[in-house]
């Protein structure tokens, strides 16, 4: 998932920069990766984590350094008894999730790279519409152009993604957010 993210912030950058003015058509899988990610981590971010028991295994006996450089090195492991924790389990699913996600999205034809002609993006919690804000002025979104929002179009935005958002949202300044009625 790291490198995701790290494959993503490149690309954020070059756009937000001015080096690039466009998503690149052979980047486009980097922010479908992105957006999968930032899509299934939101809404399975409560998955348990507690120890899950496997029968007729008897684990090895590891400090808890041991196995941060295990889990860094991506390696699965099992604690003394044959507990092992669930967290594996989970990152095993959502990897999948945000695998067969990624493909879903292959779908959609570009990331428009899109800005306001005033005000701000608001940032959800949850990501419900194809929209990523990279910066308050600053959005991709899916399936456009690149080019400017107008201002009745930005508040429908940040109607939008607060409606779709599960505990909060963000901004720069609220007072920058147009939100329609």
């Amino acid at each position: 998932m790291k490198s995701i993210e790290d494959q993503f912030q490149a690309l954020v950058e070059l756009i937000t920069t001015g080096a690039i003015s466009a998503v690149p058509t052979e980047q486009k899988e980097v922010v479908d990766r992105f957006y999968a990610l930032w899509y299934m981590r939101a809404r399975y971010k409560d998955l348990p984590d507690q120890e899950v028991q496997l029968n007729g295994l008897s684990g090895d006996e590891l400090t808890k350094e041991q196995e941060e450089v295990l889990e860094k090195k991506h390696a699965f492991f099992i604690r003394k008894g044959g507990k092992t924790p669930a967290r594996q389990f989970n990152g095993l699913v959502l990897q999948r999730r945000i695998g067969d996600y990624t493909q879903d999205l292959s779908a959609i034809t570009r990331w428009g790279v899109v800005r306001p002609i005033a005000g701000d993006f608001l940032v959800p919690d949850v990501p419900t519409h194809t929209i990523i804000p990279l910066t308050p002025q600053i959005a991709l979104a899916a399936s456009v152009d690149d080019g400017l929002v107008t201002d009745a179009n930005l508040a429908e935005i940040n109607k939008v993604t607060i409606d779709g958002c599960a505990e909060y949202y963000f901004a720069r300044s609220f007072d920058a957010c147009p939100i329609a009625p």
